[in-house]
């Protein structure tokens, strides 16, 4: 099935409008990937708790799992993260918008 016929058109033009409000779209876009990519990162307001990192708090139960298990986890989640950037590629399709062709224009000079 394609993505485009799971949405009625009003879906589509709300999702158009979301795509093309870039700003929106990155900010939406760093939410829902920040806590793979920041949790447990140092800041600047206090110290980072590593158990919010999820590559580390699959460590820390390095005790409780064998390294194959812990690798296995880091995979499954990569794939993760993976699928979620393919979900914010694929919806930049519902762009109405097309980038405008480059105009070649001759030089009158020459």
């Amino acid at each position: 099935m394609e993505l485009e016929q799971l949405f009625n058109d009003n879906e589509k033009n709300e999702l158009d409008r979301f795509v093309n409000n870039k700003v929106m779209f990155e900010a939406v876009k760093k939410v829902v990937l920040s806590s793979v990519y920041f949790d447990g990162t140092i800041r600047k307001e206090g110290l980072p708790d590593p158990l919010t990192n999820f590559a580390l708090a699959l460590a820390s139960l390095g005790i409780q799992i064998s390294n194959e298990e812990l690798g296995k986890s880091l995979k499954e989640s990569l794939a993760g993260v993976q699928l979620l950037e393919k979900g914010f590629q694929k919806l930049e399709r519902f762009s109405k918008k097309k980038a405008k062709p480059v105009e070649k224009r001759s030089n009158p000079a020459r």
